[in-house]
């Protein structure tokens, strides 16, 4: 599922089946007009303030958080295999797989 390709009344179904747990969301924004220089190019230090800045306030005794985060840690090695052909943290984890299709090749 994908936010940006995915209709409101598929969003608002997702959303009851996932309004009875317990959680929390935490955004950080950032206007990428106002950046500039060094910082504009040096997009992965970028990136880690901003995450540091969201994980300072996360309670990580919360088990959906700690899912979350598991499920983004194996979203970006999947996207890694694809994109890049870097396998190195897919491999990891692979034996975890219980599906995997590539769609449209």
């Amino acid at each position: 599922m994908k936010g940006s390709g995915t209709t409101l009344e598929v969003k608002r179904f997702f959303y009851r089946k996932l309004q009875h747990l317990d959680f929390k969301l935490y955004s950080v924004t950032i206007n990428k007009k106002r950046l500039v220089g060094r910082l504009m190019e040096d997009k992965e230090r970028i990136y880690n303030h901003l995450a540091r800045m969201t994980l300072e306030r996360v309670d990580f005794k919360d088990t959906a958080v700690r899912v979350i985060m598991a499920v983004d840690m194996f979203a970006w090695g999947i996207f890694r295999k694809y994109e890049a052909q870097d396998r190195g943290w897919f491999d990891i984890f692979r034996e975890k797989m219980a599906f995997e299709k590539l769609y449209l090749p």
